[in-house]
């Protein structure tokens, strides 16, 4: 599998005190209107912005307080998000932030293999840190960020694990010290974008043969801090990184390339 360039074509500080936005965690492209959805962790809130970075709108959710960690857009317009303490996966609908369905790991059919934290509200900051949607499949996947770093494939009305990854150092993505902290499905290309904090990196992981390839995510000839969801446009050309940085959090737009045949 060839290396895709990534070259950067916009980079803006996002953090909106006025509208809450802090922390900003997980990223999704909603396919519809080309805008951007993220979650501010440690809030039930949610915001949209534009492509540029640009809040539009700030949704309070009709959900407990808690650590959600990554957002992903659905068909039908809801989203879903993951909160990373409790194990849980929530679907909402952000017309007005109410609750569809939302579930823990241990409630789930076929999740008896998952790691035991993962299933005893035990995760701390080892568990649910990401999520999206494969339309081709019509599941959700979710990562873990270490200890193990897992994929995990979620039925989307969330009844039961469907599939679970375990991803080595092997497959191309990093080394066990490596964190992973957000993903996003490429349906023009059938893969995964995964982003990791810690390595400051972002893969490209071909779920059939468990291959991924790397690139390092610069900024002005340096390395991309904090790192914390990935998302891509609806034509599959731009590739949005979100980073929590305090003050300096950013959006960042890179135009995907790849080498000619």
């Amino acid at each position: 599998m060839k290396k895709p360039r990534l070259h950067l074509e916009n980079s803006r500080k996002i953090r909106d005190q006025n509208a809450g936005l802090m922390e900003p965690s997980g990223l999704a492209c909603d396919a519809r209107t080309g805008r951007l959805w993220t979650v501010n962790d440690g809030e039930s809130r949610l915001f949209e912005l534009d492509a540029n970075g640009t809040v539009l709108s700030a949704i309070d959710l009709h959900a407990s307080r808690g650590d959600y960690e990554g957002v992903a857009g659905l068909p039908n317009g809801h989203l879903a998000m993951v909160c990373e303490q409790r194990s849980k996966v929530v679907v909402v609908d952000p017309a007005d932030g109410s609750i569809v369905v939302e579930r823990r790991l241990s409630e789930m059919s076929g999740a008896e293999d998952l790691p035991s934290r993962l299933l005893d509200d035990e995760a701390g900051n080892d568990g649910l840190e990401g999520i999206t949607f494969n339309p081709e499949s019509g599941t959700l996947i979710a990562l873990v960020e270490r200890n193990p770093r897992l994929l995990i494939e979620i039925a989307a009305d969330l009844s039961a694990v469907v599939f679970m990854r375990k991803l080595e150092p092997s497959s191309g993505i990093g080394t066990d010290g490596e964190d992973i902290s957000g993903l996003a499905w490429d349906r023009h290309r059938r893969k995964l974008w995964i982003v990791s904090d810690t390595g400051r990196r972002i893969f490209l992981f071909d779920p059939v043969d468990g291959k991924a390839t790397s690139r390092k995510l610069k900024r002005k000839g340096k390395s991309v801090k904090g790192a914390e969801g990935v998302a891509v446009s609806s034509d599959g050309e731009t590739l949005f990184v979100v980073t929590d940085a305090g003050e300096k959090s950013r959006l960042l737009t890179y135009d995907i390339r790849f080498p000619p045949k």
